[in-house]
């Protein structure tokens, strides 16, 4: 099901539409989603392109301003129960994607597959395996891809103890080889190291959250002349066992996203997402966290992350719309050294528990939002993160009385309403405010 978000702040948005949902029958759409450019992955691990949850990755482009599917990707050899689609990447015209329970090399050993586009038609390139990949490994649960590497993770492989994870990196060089195997200097059993993982150009972050008696770590590796090294170690300083910090990460040049979903700091499971930067005279630092604006237990707000430029994308798969826990996105934007909360994204048809906000990516101004539980077949939404007139509620490009007049006729508690410019949940002066601020010609 595609549905289209509607902003409620500064980064108000005129959505774009499709004739063809992002849905394939019971796929749980949504489960992981990633944006280049004009293209668009979304990953659906209970497709049944090759039988029951082999799974499939949908490919959209945008075109004269409307997102247009363009290929529905299978694996070759994919088989009953692989879920590929569990994680899926794209850049450059190539899309990488996870299928974690394929069993090459045994039960659940896992592979990961890489299509591109060649004249117009898409077809798989390569099917990526480990060179010593053993059973229950679960090779393929996150990856990412940027221009002639990729990353595939293989979060219970047992190098340093059962379960401790590791990640492999490779090359293409006219084929894709295996050029290395990542683990963490500190892993240990149980880690689970490679349950996150994000890229950007040749800095690498995999985080393991079950570290620590689920504190949870996230180790950094930058490229050398060739290898990847592990540079720096992240943690919350205030983390708590099964906080689960780093199953979401992010990574935007020299700034580190993490979501710790399960943190308490707020309420139970409330969570929060911390934000690391490199610094010239103290290497990487703490610089913020971010808090939900509720108290609401078990909202897991940093369940998803994603970062481009100024703007923040923070996923709370069980924040509460309508009274009930469907799911929200809130929209972040760094307009002087500390972001800002801007708008909270929900789904137009909001559901208990469909999962809103379980994957998020980000590319400029266009952005992906998945909700795999939306029943039937899991929910995708596009969005376009663009600026218009705050406050011009009847779109009429002005900003004036009548716009003020629909603001006080919500006054008081108001639950992702248009009118709740500065999305805490309640219309007040603080509105009105910002909405003067914005008076007149847009």
């Amino acid at each position: 099901m595609l549905v289209l978000a509607i902003l409620s702040a500064c980064l108000s948005q005129c959505p774009t539409e499709t004739d063809v949902p992002p849905t394939t029958l019971d796929g749980l759409s949504g489960t992981s989603v990633s944006i280049d450019g004009d293209l668009a992955v979304i990953g659906c691990p209970l497709g049944t392109g090759n039988g029951w949850a082999s799974g499939m990755a949908l490919v959209y482009r945008f075109v004269d301003s409307v997102w247009v599917r363009e290929a529905e990707l299978i694996a070759e050899d994919g088989d009953v129960g692989d879920m590929m689609g569990v994680s899926v990447d794209i850049s450059e015209g190539r899309v990488i994607a996870g299928a974690w329970f394929n069993n090459h090399a045994g039960t659940n050993s896992g592979a990961a597959y890489v299509f591109e586009e060649v004249k117009g038609q898409w077809s798989q390139t390569a099917k990526l395996v480990a060179d010593d990949a053993y059973t229950q490994d679960s090779f393929g649960r996150r990856v990412a891809i940027e221009g002639d590497i990729c990353i595939v993770t293989a979060p219970l492989d047992d190098d340093n103890g059962e379960s401790s994870g590791s990640a492999y990196v490779y090359q293409y060089d006219g084929d894709w080889f295996q050029l290395q195997k990542l683990t963490a200097k500190s892993g240990a059993p149980g880690d689970q190291f490679g349950l996150g993982l994000a890229m950007d150009g040749e800095r690498i972050v995999i985080g393991a959250p079950w570290a620590d008696d689920g504190k949870g770590r996230a180790h950094l590796f930058d490229r050398g002349d060739v290898t990847f090294f592990e540079w720096e170690v992240f943690t919350d300083p205030n983390g708590e066992s099964n906080d689960n910090f780093s199953f979401a990460i992010d990574v935007y040049g020299d700034n580190v996203v993490i979501g710790s979903y399960l943190d308490d700091d707020v309420a139970i499971d409330a969570g929060s997402v911390l934000i690391f930067a490199r610094t010239f005279d103290a290497g990487w630092v703490l610089h913020e966290q971010l808090y939900p604006d509720s108290e609401t237990l078990g909202q897991q707000f940093g369940v998803s992350v994603d970062i481009d430029n100024t703007v923040l994308l923070v996923g709370s798969r069980f924040a509460l719309v309508d009274g009930m826990s469907a799911g929200d996105v809130s929209v972040f934007e760094r307009e002087s050294m500390y972001l800002e909360k801007q708008a909270t994204v929900v789904s137009e048809e909001p559901t208990t528990e469909a999962e809103f906000g379980w994957a998020v990516a980000l590319d400029g101004d266009n952005g992906i939002i998945g909700g795999p539980w939306l029943e039937p077949d899991g929910e995708a939404k596009f969005f376009k993160m663009e600026c218009g007139c705050v406050g011009d509620f009847d779109g009429d490009g002005l900003v004036g009385v009548t716009d003020l007049l629909q603001l006080i006729g919500v006054w008081g508690e108001c639950d992702s309403c248009e009118e709740d410019l500065d999305g805490n949940g309640i219309i007040d002066v603080s509105d009105i405010l910002q909405l003067i601020s914005s008076w007149g010609e847009c």
